[in-house]
């Protein structure tokens, strides 16, 4: 590790388990047989001072139904913890629409296995007034954290455990952190699935906590990655994609991995981006040659971008983006159907409900920003 700069390694959305339409068929099989998802992206993790993504579930087998479905969607198995310290992570954003999936019991469990890992947990909420507690990791440079989502919660109807992100409450959360480190980051579950571009919403609330104080926003949610921006030569991040999670959409498939130097002063950021991409298994691989040439433009494009955001567009990218998957969803629904049929008729079943009495859609009292 060079002693001149501090480095931090941040990817996207971690799932160990399996999603919706593809469990028994998702990634919670192999890792409890034993496979390393991590043995093709560990060198590109090691020799990082920090290394952080966005859990995207809960690691806990609390109250869980094998025979279930709901009870089984979303979930990793709490011995993960051990293979995410293997490969470097040090800190973990918990604060998304699916971590309180499960309920309190699972989202404690999860947090306990972390914590016995050595792991930081960003995103937890410090008291009742909604503030995000702090992570704070001191080195080279102190480095503080902080994590909110800004998406409706779907699933818990009791009190949140993780902060919710107003502007408000970001903002003074970010004046209560700024004097106590060199280098500050906020970490945001932010945005619409399944689009390329921010929306003028997100891009607004960037420059404003960047203005606040923030030094690097590293975005996550939408399962794609997202444009790149320097900005008062601080970092936003939008998003990064996938990481780690059962994607079988070729939208999805890909995502970002980002290597940022810092010098000792917490200033001077420079950044790598590494494209990966989930093989056959889901498992994160590099990419090389004329696919990770392609990634990059990509990339550099949407970067580009950013300055022309507008509403009209937006609508048309969700829309793009929502047929792109539900398109790969009805062809590997039929595969699945075939050999996993139980699981199958449930999730027909526990589709059309939620589509018929709207349950699943609980909408947190916070007022949603469409962050």
């Amino acid at each position: 590790m060079t002693s001149d700069f501090v480095r931090l390694a941040f990817v996207g959305d971690i799932m160990p388990g399996d999603s919706f339409f593809n469990v028994g068929g998702g990634l919670r099989r192999p890792l409890r047989c034993g496979m390393d998802p991590f043995e093709r992206v560990k060198p590109l993790l090691q020799d990082h001072d920090l290394v952080f993504g966005n859990l995207e579930c809960v690691l806990s087998t609390t109250g869980e139904r094998p025979w279930l479905v709901s009870s089984t969607v979303m979930r990793g198995d709490p011995s993960f913890a051990s293979r995410l310290k293997e490969v470097g992570f040090n800190i973990l954003n918990v604060a998304n629409n699916h971590t309180l999936q499960h309920g309190s019991d699972c989202f404690k469990e999860t947090l306990k296995v972390l914590e016995g890992q050595g792991i930081s947990a960003a995103g937890i909420l410090k008291d009742n007034d909604g503030a995000s507690r702090p992570v704070l990791l001191c080195g080279k440079v102190r480095i503080g954290v902080l994590g909110y989502s800004c998406r409706p919660e779907r699933f818990h109807k009791g009190p949140l455990l993780y902060a919710f992100g107003t502007k408000e409450r970001i903002m003074s959360d970010i004046d209560a952190l700024r004097e106590h480190c060199d280098l500050l980051i906020v970490s945001l579950h932010w945005g619409d699935e399944f689009v390329h571009h921010p929306s003028e919403n997100q891009i607004l609330l960037s420059h404003q906590v960047i203005d606040h104080g923030a030094d690097i926003i590293v975005g996550h949610h939408s399962h794609t990655y997202q444009g790149i921006e320097m900005y008062h030569k601080r970092l936003i991040i939008y998003s990064l994609g996938n990481f780690l999670f059962d994607s079988f959409s070729d939208l999805t498939r890909t995502g970002l991995l980002l290597s940022v130097k810092v010098n000792p002063q917490g200033s001077g950021l420079e950044y790598d981006i590494i494209p990966i991409r989930a093989n056959e298994r889901y498992f994160p691989l590099p990419l090389e040659g004329s696919y990770r040439s392609a990634v990059l433009t990509h990339v550099d494009n949407l970067s580009k971008e950013l300055v022309n955001a507008h509403p009209a567009a937006e609508v048309t990218q969700i829309s793009a983006g929502l047929a792109t998957v539900r398109s790969a969803e009805r062809t590997h629904f039929m595969r699945y159907a075939l050999q996993h049929p139980w699981y199958a008729v449930q999730d027909v079943v526990g589709f059309t409900t939620r589509r018929l009495f709207k349950t699943g859609a609980f909408v947190h009292r916070e007022t949603i920003h469409n962050y």
